[in-house]
Formats: C-alpha cells, sequence, structure tokens
C-alpha cells in the first residue's frame, strides 16, 4: 500500500488502542498542523494509526521518536508490518487526547535552548536508543535489552549534569531523575511508603537490565560462571518478585544450565518491562509521566489474557 510523503503508520504489535468516539485527532507540534487518523484503512482496527503532515510535507522524524515513546509503539520503523502474533502482551491502551495535546506541547520545545549542547546530545541518544529498541522489539532479545540500558544511561547522565564524567548503569544515576520526580510528593507516610514500592520496583528492573546488558550486549559475561551465577539469582529474584516463584523455592525457572531456554520463553516479558521502565523514566524527566499513557500490564511480568489474541499472519504493509 503506497504512503505519501506527508504520511507515516504505526502499527500496533503488542497492544490494542482503547478510543472514545473519535477516530481521527489535529494536533500542532512545532506549529506545523498534523492529525493522527485510528481508521485509516492501511492499519488493522485499533492497533495503530496514521500521522499526516496537513501542509503536505514529509512528517518530522523528531516527531515520530515522540510518538513511538508516547504510545510506546513503534512510529520510526520504515518497514512497518502487521503482526498480532504479541497482541497479548501488553492489553488495552486507552488514548486520552488532552492528555496527548498536554504531552506535544512539553516535547515539541525539545532540544531546550537553555541546555548545553552536550546535555541535549544525551536527551537525544537517550530517545533513540530507546526508538530502536522498540524497533528491534522480542525479536533481538535479549540483545534489545541493551538499547534500554543505553536509554537509561544517556538520560541518567542528562540529568547528573556532570560534563566529562560518565555515569554507567551500575552508578544508578538515574535515582536522581526519580527522586526529582517525587522531591514535593513525600510529605504524607503513606504516600511515602508508596514511593519508596515504586523506586525499590523500578531499582530491581533496572538490575535485571544491567545483568542482563553485561551478558549479551558488548561484554558478553553470559560465558563467565560467576556471572551466569549472579544473573540466575537476580533473575530468579525478579520471579518472585513478580509471584512466580517463592522465596528459597527448589525449583528455580532460571537455573544454570538452562538460563539460555528460559531466557527465550520469557522474554516477551522482559522486553515488556524494560522498555516501560525506560518510557516511565523518561516521563518523570520531562515531567509528563501522568500523561502517558500505560497498560495494565505494562509492569507485570504476567501478560494480557490470552483470549484477546487475534493471530495474523505477519504482511509488510509499507
Amino acid at each position: 500500500m503506497k504512503l505519501e510523503i506527508n504520511e507515516n503508520l504505526s502499527h500496533f504489535n503488542m497492544c490494542k488502542v482503547v478510543l472514545g468516539d473519535s477516530w481521527v485527532f489535529k494536533f500542532s507540534y512545532r506549529n506545523i498542523e498534523y492529525y493522527l487518523d485510528f481508521s485509516d484503512v492501511r492499519v488493522k482496527k485499533n492497533h495503530g494509526y496514521l500521522v499526516c503532515r496537513i501542509d503536505g510535507e514529509a512528517v518530522e522524524y523528531d516527531l515520530l521518536m515522540w510518538l513511538t515513546l508516547y504510545f510506546g509503539e513503534s512510529a520510526t520503523d520504515p518497514y512497518a508490518v502487521t503482526n498480532s502474533t504479541c497482541s497479548f502482551v501488553r492489553g488495552d491502551l486507552y488514548f486520552k487526547y488532552e492528555d496527548f495535546i498536554k504531552y506535544i506541547k512539553k516535547v515539541e520545545v525539545r532540544p531546550l535552548k537553555s541546555n548545553s549542547k552536550w546535555k541535549n546530545n544525551y536527551i537525544h541518544k537517550a530517545l533513540a536508543n530507546y526508538c530502536l529498541g522498540v524497533q528491534m522489539a522480542d525479536l533481538y532479545m535479549p540483545y534489545t535489552i541493551g538499547l534500554f540500558a543505553l536509554s537509561i544511561e544517556c538520560l541518567a547522565n542528562a540529568a547528573l549534569d556532570v560534563r566529562g564524567k560518565y555515569s554507567t548503569l551500575g552508578n544508578k544515576g538515574y535515582k536522581k531523575i526519580i527522586n526529582k520526580a517525587f522531591k514535593y510528593k513525600n510529605n504524607d507516610p503513606e504516600r511515602r511508603a508508596i514511593i519508596k514500592a515504586n523506586i525499590k520496583f523500578i531499582d530491581q528492573e533496572i538490575d535485571v537490565i544491567s545483568h542482563v546488558r553485561n551478558a549479551f550486549y558488548g561484554h558478553g559475561l553470559i560465558y563467565d560462571v560467576e556471572h551466569r551465577r549472579k544473573l540466575s539469582l537476580c533473575l530468579s529474584e525478579w520471579m518472585v518478585k513478580h509471584g512466580f516463584e517463592r522465596k528459597r523455592g527448589k525449583r528455580k525457572w532460571f537455573r544454570d544450565e538452562l538460563l539460555e531456554r528460559s531466557l527465550e520463553v520469557s522474554k516477551f516479558s522482559m522486553f515488556k518491562l524494560a522498555q516501560n521502565v525506560s518510557r516511565l523514566l523518561f516521563g518523570y524527566y520531562l515531567g509528563v509521566s501522568d500523561k502517558m499513557p500505560f497498560t495494565e500490564y505494562d509492569f507485570q511480568f504476567r501478560n494480557a489474557p490470552w483470549d484477546v489474541i487475534e493471530y495474523g499472519h505477519p504482511e509488510r504493509v509499507s
């Protein structure tokens, strides 16, 4: 199916969008008029959208990256494919036009002129690595995890604002982003307990991202006996947290001798959690986390109920 120069399609491969009565939404990005059309016939119903630039010129690539961050589904893939194989993973995503407009107004001013060039470069690299990770999806797991790790690292370095001193994922520079996001919201003891639990949750997810990245992406520590043991232990604790194993249980899903096989079986959940932790940290950094749509299953190891699956043969459409 032919696409005009002012059009771009995004196919949702892991979730279903839920709308109200309207299917077409106009918006402005950097004083240029666009519209999202969720009813375009080139996109499967409730599984994507057309973004169109009204003046006939090409859609800005920066906008496509921000849309990828907003929906958690790739808008940057030039070879988009309809594929419902993984449509059960995230479940229903509720689109709210008012929140979308507020999000666009917040991101269209990026890069900030008040920021130094190197800091804006870190933010751009964080977004670019995130978008590439979403585009590669589960097909290249667990290597895709490395891109989300790089995204979080770049964002953390932008937040730390120390030129010439690169902070790795293990230095936990991302905690500055979280602490700043919750700085004025921790006066209530009950609220403080919830925030503490959320920080602990994110910390453990990033620990998994870090261990898997070191094992497969760049360092190749999956062949190191000691690191395999640490990775197995980290992933076993991860399974306990999500309620799939008992603490000190005898049966372990992630055992040294079955590590690669277990990672293959769990790749959908691992990808989903790594992607959405990266999205959430971006939301915290930009101050738009409450405007971004997350599904019920975005932060669960468990996927959406199987009955929502409607399998279709993968078909290249643009």
